[in-house]
């Protein structure tokens, strides 16, 4: 079975996508399996498991490489590599062109649901793409053997359009990697010096969408009582010079973080806070946990996939820094029903394993590349 993988986002970048895709060519090579990923950007020679497009970069959001391929030869690519079945990663321009060429070749396919764009637009001033990008997601999930949602939020989004064919497969956790072993002193005197305090996390794209003003609010009102409380954000993005020259006091840069610096950075703080609505699934929200860390955040989305307000941490019904700053201040003064809380996040993850999710994936494309010729795809819309 030849597995050909289409995504709008590959590495370098960093973000939930790219790290489902590292976790997923990890199983493949792992299992002997044959697969290959199409994507923008260089072709990653020393894998052999790669393909390449031309891509730029948007002026908006610099960080997001769009890849510029005439569909011939995107078909004539993808052709050369006979797949037996294709996976839809992301519905961007490559997503598009894997469409016309499953419909083309009369291939299955499975899709994944990872990112709602259509409310993403509001954000940067282009409501008026709303409409043509719902009839393009729906184009492309409306005809898949399969959508893989994250989340029973991003579930019921794709029923309200009206389908059917919906497979709700989440996301594992690295817990060798995120854990609360690697508490830092060192690093957590970098920020509050030899004194007592708390550390609040974020980790994620600094771009509008992810609403860091308001935890920039937060900080201000905070910092206006004279609490011992930092902002760490840890993540780089279009909207970062903005957010720095409003000069919040106690907040700090960090930049992209990866691998045990970032893990470092998680287990030595104390709260993760984290103000986006637009979720389908909140990776970040695992890894916090993982690391022992509670998590106050805004109860919309895929966030309410997994946090339990008063369990695992504090839900934010009010999306407002105020909000944020009360529920910051209760817990730094309650210290016992913190540590409470951060011991329940780490046990409420401790099995969530990438190993049967990816298992129950390579299931799926088994099925999908048995069923036929796509028209005979179940789950259409009614």
């Amino acid at each position: 079975m030849r597995i050909a993988v289409i995504t709008d986002t590959y590495h370098p970048n960093v973000n939930g996508v790219v790290k489902t895709l590292k976790r997923m060519e990890g199983y493949f090579e792992s299992q002997g399996m044959d697969y290959r990923i199409f994507h923008p950007g260089p072709t990653r020679e020393e894998t052999g498991r790669s393909q390449g497009f031309f891509a730029f970069r948007l002026p908006l959001y610099p960080e997001i490489q769009c890849a510029a391929v005439p569909y011939l030869l995107f078909r004539k690519l993808v052709d050369g590599y006979r797949p037996d079945v294709l996976h839809i990663v992301t519905e961007g321009v490559l997503g598009g062109l894997a469409l016309r060429y499953a419909r083309e070749r009369k291939l299955p396919y499975v899709a994944s649901y990872t990112t709602d764009f259509s409310n993403y637009l509001e954000f940067y001033g282009l409501q008026i793409f709303t409409e043509p990008v719902k009839k393009h997601l729906e184009a492309i999930h409306k005809g898949a053997w399969t959508n893989l949602v994250p989340s029973r939020h991003s579930r019921s989004q794709l029923e309200d359009m009206g389908l059917t064919n919906l497979t709700l497969w989440g996301r594992g956790i690295e817990t060798d990697l995120f854990r609360p072993e690697r508490r830092d002193q060192a690093f957590r005197r970098e920020f509050l010096g030899e004194g007592e305090g708390l550390l609040l996390f974020y980790c994620g794209r600094l771009a509008r969408e992810k609403k860091l003003d308001v935890l920039l609010d937060m900080m201000g009102e905070l910092q206006a009582k004279g609490l011992p409380v930092r902002l760490l954000l840890a993540g780089d993005g279009p909207c970062r010079a903005e957010l720095e020259k409003r000069n919040v006091p106690g907040t700090h840069f960090l930049g992209f973080l990866q691998g045990e610096m970032l893990a470092r950075a998680y287990a030595s703080s104390d709260l993760f806070v984290f103000a986006s609505e637009n979720e389908t699934y909140g990776n970040v929200i695992l890894e916090a946990f993982a690391s022992g860390m509670p998590v106050v955040a805004a109860y919309a989305g895929g966030v309410q996939e997994n946090l339990v307000d008063g369990r695992n941490g504090t839900a934010i019904l009010e999306n407002t820094g105020s909000c944020f700053a009360r529920a910051v201040e209760g817990l730094l003064e309650d210290g016992d029903r913190r540590r409470r809380m951060g011991l329940q996040a780490r046990e409420d993850v401790r099995d969530r394993s990438w190993e049967a999710l990816l298992e129950e994936l390579a299931g799926i494309y088994r099925e999908a590349a048995g069923s036929g010729e796509w028209e005979q795809a179940p789950g259409r819309m009614a």
